[in-house]
């Protein structure tokens, strides 16, 4: 199995949906699932299609350790593919059941160069001593508003407007 593991707002559910578009997808972000995946995480697990995607499996960890036993018993590859929040590696469940059964891949945040297709200049900034440790007032009235909804915002783009 894959899991796909970033922070809130990086695009793991937009990517998963784009690439892998011919699998189940079901999010336990939704109600029914969610309700279902809690009061029997292994009836859910056994009742799943032979490929599948599940978003968001950090809000029902009881799930993993069905997940393991369906991969043991049935060890053909690319049958799940899991999203979740960074926070997943530490429930002690996956670093220990699920060792070498998951690959795990991070999806980071785009930058805020990266979500204006323009070219970084920090690492020059900070190897040329250019980078100051204060804010200054000269960055013009809506810094600070601007600031707070890019810290909102997440690391996606399309949640900037």
């Amino acid at each position: 199995m894959v899991c796909l593991l970033g922070p809130r707002q990086s695009g793991k559910t937009t990517l998963v949906k784009q690439l892998a578009a011919d699998r189940e997808f079901i999010s336990l972000d939704e109600q029914p699932p969610y309700q279902t995946a809690r009061k029997d995480p292994a009836g859910f697990i056994n009742g799943l299609p032979g490929r599948v995607t599940i978003d968001e499996i950090q809000r029902v960890p009881d799930l993993l350790p069905a997940i393991k036993l369906s991969v043991d018993r049935n060890r053909r590859p690319g049958r799940f593919l899991l999203t979740g929040s960074a926070n997943l590696l530490f429930l002690p469940t996956v670093t220990e059941s699920l060792a070498g059964r998951m690959e795990t891949l991070t999806l980071h945040s785009l930058t805020e160069t990266e979500k204006k297709c323009q070219p970084g200049r920090f690492l020059r900034d900070l190897l040329d001593d250019q980078i100051k440790p204060e804010i200054r007032e000269d960055r013009g009235e809506n810094f600070g508003a601007d600031l707070a909804r890019r810290i909102i915002a997440g690391g996606y783009p399309a949640t900037l407007s």
